[in-house]
């Protein structure tokens, strides 16, 4: 329910007056796939007093986990520009709300808190401040590892988000991130995600160490991936290949079937060195048995180039354990 109180006077030198508007206790509700997902509120207020050479509006949103929201601001209504300012606070935002929109993880836990002030102007708002994300939690799921203790402050500065955080998987993984967001003109973003024996599960085949030290870039020319991974350590057993060993060419065209319209996707250059088995990767599979040594360079769609070793190699074949005195698996392009 939506109640209102309207005063309004139009003289010649601009409006003077009063808006009100409280929706009292209500319910949001989005569509997530079939199902609407429901989110209950506490109060949702709108207070503007007008004047010719000001406006003043104040706001207040308590959505329980949603968080609560205050915003207070002033613009000045004369001229084209109209100049803002004012400030907001953010408390108490649960990220557990997003959940259903993320069906790639299980576990979204965390809040978020900030406050800042206002700047600018209404057509090119400025927003100065902080947001922090504590105790956060990205985990199951499509995720390979776990990010537990997710800790990041973001600073505010105009139309630029710099972001600075780590966090915690596993026993003894150690993760980082840091770099900016901006969406002044065209959106851009440098961010750096680093890391120290991160637990990588890929099931039921893999379970490895890795450590990670990429730059991820956006611009005007597509998304890049940059840097080094390396994969010190870990356990590969391979009991059966996947049914998706062999993929349909994409050229060809199944009878009775519509085609899926994959829309012009964002450009992406990788440089990209992988570096394996610094200390003891172990492979199984398909009666081979072997430690896997080397380096790959992966490029632009996937094209990779390098050698791997497979050391104190035994093959177990018809009745016998042969020693493999030499293997390499040479990678020469997609």
């Amino acid at each position: 329910e939506l109640n209102g109180d309207l005063e309004l006077d139009l003289p010649e030198g601009g409006p003077q007056g009063r808006v009100r508007l409280d929706a009292g206790r209500g319910t949001l509700r989005v569509r997530e796939g079939g199902e609407w997902v429901d989110f209950p509120y506490q109060a949702l207020q709108f207070d503007s007093q007008l004047r010719p050479e000001q406006v003043d509006v104040q706001a207040r949103f308590d959505g329980g986990e949603l968080g609560e929201l205050r915003l207070d601001a002033r613009i000045d209504p004369r001229g084209e520009e109209k100049p803002l300012s004012g400030t907001f606070a953010l408390r108490g935002l649960n990220l557990a709300v997003a959940r259903p929109f993320v069906p790639q993880v299980e576990q979204l836990e965390g809040q978020i808190n900030g406050n800042g002030q206002l700047a600018g102007t209404l057509q090119a708002p400025q927003v100065n401040g902080q947001l922090r994300l504590s105790e956060g939690r990205v985990a199951g799921g499509d995720l390979p590892t776990p990010l537990e203790n997710l800790q990041i402050l973001g600073t505010l500065s105009g139309q630029r988000l710099d972001l600075d955080g780590g966090w915690r998987s596993g026993e003894r993984g150690q993760g980082r991130i840091a770099g900016w967001l901006s969406w002044q003109g065209t959106p851009s973003a440098d961010i750096r995600v680093s890391g120290t024996r991160l637990p990588v599960v890929v099931p039921p085949y893999a379970e490895l160490e890795v450590a990670p030290d990429l730059r991820i870039q956006l611009a005007e020319r597509g998304l890049s991936l940059s840097g080094r991974i390396a994969v010190p350590r870990g356990d590969i057993t391979i009991r059966e290949l996947p049914p998706s060993t062999v993929k349909v060419s994409p050229d060809v065209v199944i009878v009775g079937e519509e085609a899926a319209d994959a829309g012009q996707a964002m450009p992406i250059r990788m440089d990209i060195t992988v570096v394996v088995g610094q200390e003891e990767l172990n492979f199984s599979g398909f009666g081979l048995t072997a430690d896997v040594a080397g380096d790959i360079h992966i490029g632009n769609q996937l094209d990779t180039r390098g050698e791997l070793a497979l050391t104190r190699g035994r093959y177990r074949a018809y009745g016998q354990r042969l020693t493999i005195r030499r293997a390499r698996l040479l990678f020469v392009g997609p």
